[in-house]
């Protein structure tokens, strides 16, 4: 039996970024925008255990809410910034 599409979560930021904290040569900035799910939520965690400054987009600015909310609502948002295009 296969699971349904939308419930099979893609990981691929979660893998971009964990790769960025593992590596301590640089200071590091990320900046989560519209995208769907909680796919990048683990890999922030990473960053921010390691240091970096993490910023999120508001739900209300993103076309796609569900990854920066998810951002936000895990606590390591440094700044929560509302698009300027919006």
């Amino acid at each position: 039996m296969t699971c349904p599409s939308r419930l099979i979560s893609n990981k691929a930021i979660d893998i971009f970024l964990n790769s960025l904290a593992k590596d301590s040569q640089f200071l590091k900035v990320a900046v989560i925008l519209s995208g769907l799910g909680v796919d990048g939520t683990k890999g922030v965690e990473a960053l921010s255990k390691k240091g970096a400054y993490i910023i999120a987009q508001t739900a209300m600015s993103a076309d796609e809410s569900s990854m920066p909310q998810s951002i936000i609502n895990s606590g390591y948002a440094d700044e929560i910034l509302k698009s300027i295009a919006s």
